[in-house]
């Protein structure tokens, strides 16, 4: 098998799939949209890149949400690596994000956006990521609304970069959030937020 799929058009994922190569990724101006109650299945090592330009449209519904986890029988944080956002865009909704944050052989964040990226979480769940929840850059635009983050190995969310919305959100274990752009002052409406059983 090829190390790499790449999806270069407008794509529409309405059933199950199991991601075996090292990445699959979303280049140029393609769109890849997931249907509601697909579920994406992730081996050890491997990995969705959205790239510059490309979009990830995943939108499920409170009784049909989107998975994206491991293959494993008896999953483990860092058994898959992440979804990582590199100048694209990425729309998640009614996600279920799991046991990802697998970097080499250290651990990383299971939701990754890069410079020049825009991402939006929002009624979703962050979980049991071997490193961080979700980590942006600086130049990274992330958004994060009604969602939970439970049981990840770092941050539940480590903005590096302009979060204008992080709000109703429920982060539980580990060290909650952190913001820390270099970009100087920016404004963050962060209102309805729940920190508990936070780690040191």
């Amino acid at each position: 098998d090829s190390p790499v799929v790449v999806i270069s058009t407008a794509t529409r994922l309405t059933s199950g799939i199991l991601v075996h190569s090292d990445f699959v990724s979303i280049s140029g101006s393609a769109r890849l949209t997931i249907e509601p109650g697909v579920e994406v299945r992730f081996e050890r090592g491997t990995s969705l890149r959205v790239g510059f330009g490309a979009t990830l449209y995943a939108a499920g519904t409170a009784l049909q949400p989107i998975v994206f986890t491991s293959t494993a029988s008896s999953p483990a944080p860092g058994d898959w690596n992440r979804i990582s956002v590199e100048g694209g865009s990425a729309t998640l909704v009614n996600v279920r994000m799991s046991y990802g944050g697998l970097a080499g052989s250290a651990t990383g964040p299971m939701l990754f956006a890069s410079e020049g990226s825009d991402v939006t979480v929002q009624d979703s769940e962050i979980s049991f990521s071997s490193g961080p929840g979700v980590v942006s850059s600086d130049m990274a635009v992330l958004r994060i609304i009604g969602s939970t983050f439970a049981g990840n190995g770092d941050w539940g969310v480590d903005a590096g970069g302009p979060i204008p919305l992080l709000a109703e959100s429920t982060f539980t274990g580990a060290k909650g959030a952190r913001i820390s752009s270099q970009l100087g002052s920016q404004t963050v409406q962060a209102n309805g937020n729940t920190f508990r059983d936070l780690g040191v």
